[in-house]
């Protein structure tokens, strides 16, 4: 008899105008024209992306200007640099048109609309066109419920005829990466923004694309014997789980994922360099990567523990909350080493007092109504940055920006400006780009 036991983790550009003057006879030799600026002093800019744009909201706490929609986090990087008027000229108006779960093509049909009229935007795209959550859920979490396209089979680690699913997406994602079909569609998303009326609004326009971080610190020994899935096979004689139910965090693994990241981003970078803007229009790359190293998981010198609970771990891992209501704003708990297996394994339990039903009713991955925001965004933040991992972003993205002169961004040296105005879309409504389950249940607000 099998028995399964839940435990943790899951612009300026001021115009001229001509105004006539109706004058009276004897103002008529004094002023029959005159010449006024028309003082549109706002600094115009947008988001756009998917959930390494937006980051992912799990509670009203997080969400961005209170909206559910999206998942619009509201410690994310562009809600960092829309609350800090330290880099721009002038007061920003600040557009949030990214929406967690959005693939390369919801950019001109869904994002781009709604984009406004900046001078400049920003975003990280593509992730979603790899299923890069869907390898995430396969390899790292593994939840009760099957996948719609069959079991997940063989953890990676004991999986050498690479039949399970894990191995399956990787190679799929893979495929896509190295046959040049990524390459084609980010160079057509290209050509829909800068063809966009939102490109079109001022005398110069400016698109950076920032790229994706590693997860992992590929060469650590401990996570070999870790794993992070929220529930395990136990063995009915030992009560230990079955050691080849485990999706151990071994070292292959983490460095098959680290590297489809970096293959991801050396495209970029090459789509980046070789793409002709239109004039008047620039094109640039930020890589974000390095800036997260020390702060991935199994980084050396970091527990087990440290991997859902340490704020040196800048990417967030697959909580639950501690109360009987599964508050998405409460205390977040995570299972406690409780001993080994057989080789040596590292296994867990939840703590004493946990009631493990409240994570039937707040986990996604085994809840069979309705989500709501809260539920489903918590179980969508793993491998997503945390406050910090974003302000690693927000910093290297402003001063990538200082640093080519965009106009409208101050140099270092220079005073702060006044406040943002910012603006979220309300109209999309995709899923974060988790697991596979939390995408295809939307949530509406």
């Amino acid at each position: 008899m099998v028995r399964r036991h839940l435990v943790g983790n899951a612009i300026w550009i001021g115009s001229l105008s001509v105004q006539l003057i109706l004058a009276t006879p004897t103002e008529y030799w004094t002023s029959a024209l005159q010449l006024l600026p028309r003082q549109d002093t706002k600094f115009h800019w947008t988001a756009i992306g998917d959930s390494w744009t937006t980051g992912v909201s799990w509670s009203k706490g997080t969400q961005w200007n209170g909206q559910a929609d999206c998942f619009r986090y509201n410690q994310a990087w562009p809600a960092q640099m829309a609350t800090d008027s330290s880099w721009t000229s002038d007061a920003q108006e600040f557009i949030f048109a990214a929406c967690a779960g959005a693939r390369l093509p919801d950019t001109k049909e869904k994002q781009l609309p709604v984009a406004g009229t900046p001078s400049l935007m920003i975003g990280t795209m593509g992730g979603n066109q790899a299923e890069f959550g869907n390898i995430v859920e396969a390899c790292i979490y593994r939840p009760l419920n099957p996948r719609p396209d069959g079991p997940y089979g063989q953890p990676y680690w004991n999986d050498p005829e690479g039949k399970g699913q894990c191995k399956k997406l990787l190679k799929t994602a893979k495929a896509y990466i190295s046959s040049g079909q990524l390459e084609t569609d980010l160079r057509h998303t290209l050509d829909d923004i800068f063809a966009s009326n939102a490109a079109k609004s001022h005398a110069r326009f400016d698109f950076y694309l920032v790229s994706y971080a590693q997860f992992f610190n590929p060469d650590s020994n401990d996570c070999d014997g870790w794993y992070f899935q929220p529930t395990f096979v136990v063995d009915p004689v030992t009560n230990l789980p079955e050691e080849d139910s485990l999706a151990l965090v071994v070292k292959p693994l983490r460095k098959e994922m680290n590297d489809a990241i970096d293959q991801y981003n050396q495209i970029y970078q090459k789509v980046v360099n070789s793409y002709k803007p239109p004039s008047g229009m620039h094109l640039g790359f930020i890589p974000i990567s390095d800036a997260f190293a020390g702060h991935r998981f199994c980084e050396p010198g970091h527990t087990r523990g440290d991997q859902f609970s340490s704020d040196n771990v800048w990417m967030f891992n697959l909580n639950v909350f501690g109360n009987a209501e599964g508050d998405a704003d409460g205390k977040e708990i995570y299972p406690l080493e409780v001993g080994k297996t057989k080789s040596g394994f590292v296994y867990t339990a939840w703590p004493k007092g946990v009631d493990e039903k409240q994570f039937v009713n707040t986990d996604p991955f085994f809840h069979s109504g309705k989500l709501s925001p809260g539920s489903s965004g918590y179980l969508g933040r793993p491998f997503h940055p945390k406050q910090p991992g974003h302000k690693a972003m927000k910093d290297i993205i402003i001063a990538k920006l200082r640093s080519d002169g965009v106009p409208g961004v101050k140099t270092a040296s220079q005073g702060s400006a006044p406040a943002t105005t910012s603006t979220a879309p309300s109209s999309q409504r995709t899923a974060p780009d988790g697991p596979r389950v939390a995408r295809e249940k939307q949530v509406v607000s």
